[in-house]
């Protein structure tokens, strides 16, 4: 996260949750987009998934998922930024005293 700019602690439970996430929502839309992902093996021919929508509505939905990351990604930078300009103007000046 330190190369996109945002501010991110990881834990054991959001990596555990984000890869989990990630994995099944992948194997999800595979098995809309491609014949021969099986989503419930061993029962190899019970595909309800398949064909549940055209590739082609596969695709915009993935661009529009797309979009929203990128609209998304630079609120959480702009607010990043504002953030640590606002951080910056806390910190005290170095002010010579003339005790």
């Amino acid at each position: 996260m330190d190369l996109l700019r945002l501010a991110y602690k990881p834990t054991a439970l959001k990596m555990a949750f984000s890869g989990l996430l990630g994995a099944w929502l992948h194997a999800t839309i595979d098995s809309i987009y491609h014949w021969d992902v099986q989503m419930f093996w061993p029962n190899k021919n019970y595909r309800p998934l398949w064909n549940l929508l055209t590739q082609s509505q596969i695709n915009d939905i993935c661009l529009a998922f797309v979009l929203a990351m990128v609209a998304l990604y630079a609120i959480l930078l702009a607010l990043q930024l504002k953030k640590n300009r606002a951080n910056k103007n806390l910190k005290p000046q170095n002010v010579e005293s003339n005790d």
